[in-house]
């Protein structure tokens, strides 16, 4: 879905619930609901509701990538953040992106980057090259949005460059999952988030 009404009826309980019978739950650790524009589109507040009745459904954790961003960066510190959105969510959804840090506390700049607009196309090169010379310098930190951008590699070249944090939506996924489950990642390369 690419409206906001698209992914808003995506999100409906019922959809997600019968998405999530398709699951086995005996073999499940945690559930990834890996949609930064769908939360976006939520608000902060549905979607925290949304993953409280999976997680009780399911009796599992529940992770979403934008509150896990948030998780994130309250974690690292950071107040004043930067978020880096791919061409195709439009400005439309970029203004969102926005709103739904800022409702959070956070002080925002957001923008979308001018990379290709195919996302099997994008490389780390054009991303680092894009986010240093149009970040603000007085950000902590910068959030590249979207779980179809194509940026984790290019977070460790970012965080040398620019030398604040960068996080990028499937990096706070997976670094919120291992913290539910209470499994520490270490990994170099992709960010001081997965940096022990």
């Amino acid at each position: 879905p690419t409206s906001s009404g698209d992914l808003r009826a995506h999100a409906d309980p019922s959809l997600v619930e019968a998405a999530a019978v398709e699951l086995d739950p005996r073999s499940l650790q945690v559930i990834a609901y890996a949609s930064t524009s769908t939360a976006y589109v939520l608000g902060h507040r549905e979607e925290r509701e949304l993953i409280a009745r999976l997680a009780d459904r399911w009796d599992l954790p529940v992770c979403s990538t934008p509150a896990s961003a948030v998780d994130a960066l309250r974690h690292l510190g950071a107040e004043r953040l930067a978020v880096v959105h791919p061409p195709w969510f439009g400005e439309d959804r970029n203004v969102l992106g926005a709103a739904y840090f800022r409702d959070q506390g956070f002080s925002v700049s957001s923008a979308l980057a001018d990379v290709t607009t195919d996302p099997a196309r994008v490389e780390p090169d054009e991303v680092v090259e894009w986010v240093t010379e149009n970040v603000p310098a007085q950000v902590d930190a910068v959030f590249l949005g979207g779980n179809g951008f194509r940026a984790a590699r290019a977070i460790g070249p970012l965080e040398q460059r620019l030398d604040r944090s960068v996080l990028e939506s499937n990096q706070v996924l997976l670094w919120s999952v291992n913290e539910s489950l209470g499994t520490p990642l270490h990994v170099r390369g992709f960010g001081r988030l997965l940096e022990p």
